[in-house]
């Protein structure tokens, strides 16, 4: 397969695996409100990890290299971690612990 194709299918699987990281967010968002049954929760749940695993199957392999170069960066060099406050700013703000959030 060419770069191009290879590229364009990592592009397609990382806005699908966006849309369902959003999912999750407005999951847990729905959770923290309190509008959901456990039932719903745990429905929903299966239906986003089914999607996920639908998109996994079907997205492009990655070479050994390549798994050893991100392996390197991720551990080695620290690219792409993020701190306990950045992740918490991918979290809905009432969501977020801290003294803006009594819940926390």
């Amino acid at each position: 397969m060419d770069p191009g194709t290879t590229a364009e299918r990592h592009k397609e699987t990382a806005a699908k695996l966006w849309l369902i990281r959003e999912s999750y967010l407005s999951l847990i968002t729905d959770i923290h409100a309190g509008g959901l049954s456990p039932h719903e929760i745990r429905s929903r749940r299966d239906t986003l990890q089914e999607a996920l695993g639908a998109i996994y199957a079907g997205a492009p392999r990655t070479t050994s290299g390549s798994y050893t170069d991100a392996s390197i960066a991720l551990t080695e060099r620290e690219e792409l971690t993020f701190s306990d406050e950045e992740i918490d700013k991918f979290l809905p703000k009432p969501l977020r612990p801290g003294p803006h959030n009594p819940d926390t």
